[in-house]
């Protein structure tokens, strides 16, 4: 891969000298050596040189080699840093690859998993006692889905009855509030096909 920071260098393994790395040598590379490996894992150099200007460059570079996926760079730029200025010590890079890992396979929401990161800053159980623990996992058991289409439906009679006299805009609010009252934790695309089955 050639050089995105300096365009005349000739290409380097950075991959490779990324995994024999460890969290403290890391932490005691030159600042544009970090921008290197930073975009070694994925990162474009922007953003690489924001993690580096921000210092938390060999969080994710650590985060990384544990199995967290490049996207964890945006989420040290937005969603971490807009909770807090510093990472705590109890919010180790381990807790972010388990945290986008959940997210990744479904267990957990998006929004769930904003909803969960506070909690990760502060002393806490690690990601999967606390999805359990606060019942934070995603809602796609079928039944679940049907009770909530159906108790939705049940308390908005004059809406139901406008998207089956044709105007199919109210879907939409039908749709949102199923999705309220799954607490934003189901699955968007089983909750939907869900509710266009009770309303045919």
């Amino acid at each position: 891969m050639r050089d995105e920071l300096e365009p005349d260098l000739p290409p380097r393994p950075l991959a490779a000298e990324l995994a024999g790395l460890d969290y403290a040598e890391i932490l005691a590379t030159t600042p544009r050596a970090a921008r290197l490996q930073c975009v070694a894992v994925g990162v474009d150099a922007a953003t690489a040189g924001r993690l580096v200007e921000r210092d938390v460059d060999a969080f994710f570079l650590e985060a990384v080699r544990r199995g967290a996926p490049a996207s964890a760079a945006q989420w040290l730029l937005g969603e971490v840093a807009a909770v807090t200025t510093e990472i705590p010590p109890c919010f180790r890079p381990q807790d972010l690859a388990d945290l986008l890992a959940a997210v990744e396979d479904g267990a957990l929401s998006r929004r769930s998993a904003k909803e969960l990161l506070p909690v990760l800053l502060t002393e806490h159980a690690g990601v999967a006692e606390e999805i359990k623990t606060r019942g934070l996992a995603r809602v796609d058991d079928a039944s679940t889905i049907d009770d909530i289409v159906r108790a939705t439906l049940a308390e908005s009679p004059a809406e139901v009855a406008l998207v089956k006299g044709g105007n199919p805009k109210l879907r939409k609010v039908l749709m949102g509030r199923c999705m309220a009252k799954a607490k934003g934790r189901a699955d968007p695309r089983r909750l939907g096909a869900a509710l266009d089955a009770a309303l045919a």
